[in-house]
């Protein structure tokens, strides 16, 4: 997991790039919008010594959020079982470090994996060119009525390799979901490497 990609979706979605920005009546400041509770974790668990103003340096910002998320995201890998995801950090980003279990956070991750889809890929071989696709499934009462749709350009897919990842999609929702699904929205986002 690339958590640099994970962070530029952050900040987009949070303040637009904007490195002064302040919300939250003067409580979260910055391209990622800290609050002084975040500043503290980080000091906590780390050598760091953070102050709140250094949220907006756009580099303090960066390293203050990626260590909030390498901690909680652990403690996530602990609750788990298996290392915490793009959607799992991103929910610990919005809601605190239960915010993963929370549904408040669900609309937020929404955003974010339309953002990861959107951003270019950054540093790939002259005929590698990585693609992030955004696969949204929708279940009502079984797996036998899930339906998928697909966001990011798939003109370069044929179809098997779509029907391919609708497996892999399927097989990653009965693996954190399981069999019985009553009324579910499940983003996944696939990252694949096409040759020119």
């Amino acid at each position: 997991m690339d958590l640099d990609r994970l962070i530029d979706a952050l900040i987009q979605v949070e303040s637009g790039g904007k490195a002064d920005a302040v919300g939250d009546n003067g409580k979260a400041l910055g391209i990622l919008q800290i609050h002084d509770a975040v500043i503290q974790d980080v000091n906590r668990v780390s050598t760091y010594r953070f102050v709140h103003a250094d949220a907006l340096n756009p580099s303090a910002a960066k390293q203050i959020c990626a260590n909030y998320l390498r901690y909680w995201g652990k403690q996530c890998e602990k609750s788990l079982g298996r290392p915490a995801n793009y959607e799992e950090l991103a929910r610990i980003w919005n809601g605190g470090p239960n915010g993963y279990l929370k549904d408040a956070t669900l609309g937020y991750w929404k955003k974010v994996c339309l953002t990861l889809a959107s951003l270019p890929e950054a540093d790939q071989p002259t005929n590698i060119k990585k693609r992030t696709f955004l696969f949204t499934y929708e279940a009502n009462d079984s797996l036998n009525t899930w339906k998928g749709n697909i966001a990011g350009d798939t003109t370069r897919l044929n179809q098997q390799t779509i029907v391919d990842i609708q497996k892999a999609a399927a097989a990653e929702i009965l693996k954190t979901h399981g069999v019985s699904v009553s009324s579910s929205t499940v983003l996944i986002t696939f990252v694949i490497e096409l040759e020119d």
